[in-house]
């Protein structure tokens, strides 16, 4: 009986197999430690730490309620009271592949696919060019004002696509198991070819558990990532993409859980995965508290996009905090702002 379920399956593992190497290349940095003469030179001129940290499609609608943040989520509520908040922020992208390019070099795309190591943009006559990276992007800027930077993030080409400005770099593949292991094991193609087969049954039953271990392990690397820049001696940039609340649901208040169900969208789902996220953020701080970096750093904390299955037409609409050094006040900003504009604008007046 498994032979024969093995042989039902091989048309279907050979479409996987033919979409990892259509888009997956064997030399795709996933991991980049720069040891480029120029990165480092203006390193010390910069004398706060300047911080993003990006939940994967946090809504505003499900964080706020009537324009006070939901008490569940205490500690989005402890860092708003002394934060700008921005009820009306709007993102350069309905999805992650034009937001966060978009707030990355402020500019907003329309029509851009990715494939391999890099984003295209595709033109009026559905050809794919290049997407060129803006030389006034937030990580030269931040280069040129003497910060040490580092990004981790997932599903984009970040340390492929701005090497050049990047001291340290990991992303992560949306299916590549591989990428969360640390060298090679037989094991990584066959959760990687589980990962890309179809969510319902039964085949979504394997997926659920590949996709599941997937998201455990991409979220502790990532954490991991992250404390360890908040060690850094020098002054550093950091740009965390953490792909929650984003699916699939596998994350409530206590943490990773087994869901039998991590694909399915509703509010149970997507409210315990915001819990985590809350929890997750309160770790993050209390880690800057004790480094002695909370108070000097400038945190600013967004989304990419809206949770887009819940708010069609909405989908642009985000939550937007900003602490700068120092602040203690809570300041609200009901007028419409274009998130890429005022994320540059701040890296900029930064001293």
């Amino acid at each position: 009986m498994p032979i024969i379920f093995l042989i039902a399956l091989s048309s279907l593992n050979l479409l996987a197999g033919w979409t990892i190497l259509s888009h997956i290349r064997t030399d795709t940095i996933t991991f980049l430690r720069n040891q480029k003469d120029n990165l480092n030179k203006n390193i010390n001129h910069a004398k706060n730490n300047f911080i993003i940290f990006l939940f994967d499609e946090m809504s505003y609608e499900y964080l706020f309620k009537n324009g006070e943040i939901d008490p569940r989520y205490v500690n989005f509520k402890r860092f708003a009271d002394i934060s700008e908040v921005y009820h009306a922020a709007s993102s350069p992208g309905q999805q992650t592949l034009t937001a966060i390019p978009g707030l990355l070099m402020a500019k907003r795309y329309d029509n851009l696919s990715i494939k391999y190591d890099w984003i295209y943009r595709i033109t009026a006559k559905q050809k794919a060019q290049y997407l060129t990276v803006d030389k006034v992007n937030l990580f030269a800027i931040a280069k040129d004002k003497g910060f040490k930077i580092f990004v981790v993030g997932n599903y984009l080409p970040y340390c492929e696509m701005f090497e050049d400005y990047l001291d340290i770099c990991q992303s992560f593949s949306e299916y590549n198991y591989g990428g969360v292991e640390k060298g090679f094991s037989i094991i990584n193609p066959i959760m990687t070819v589980f990962n890309i087969w179809p969510r319902q049954k039964p085949q979504g039953l394997v997926k659920n558990i590949a996709a599941s271990l997937l998201q455990k392990k991409r979220i502790e690397k990532t954490k991991d990532f992250i404390y360890e820049v908040m060690q850094e001696k020098d002054a550093f940039f950091l740009f965390a993409h953490i792909y929650l609340p984003h699916i699939p649901f596998v994350f409530n208040k206590q943490g990773f859980y087994w869901n039998e169900k991590p694909f399915l969208q509703n509010d149970e789902n997507y409210t315990s995965q915001l819990d985590y996220c809350d929890v997750l953020l309160g770790q993050f701080l209390e880690s800057l508290k004790k480094a002695g970096k909370f108070d000097s750093s400038e945190i600013i904390i967004l989304s990419d996009h809206n949770y887009r299955l819940e708010f069609p037409g909405r989908e642009s609409k985000i939550p937007m905090f900003i602490k700068h050094p120092y602040q203690r006040n809570r300041k609200d900003i009901f007028e419409e702002i274009h998130a890429e504009r005022l994320l540059k604008e701040v890296l900029l007046e930064m001293k």
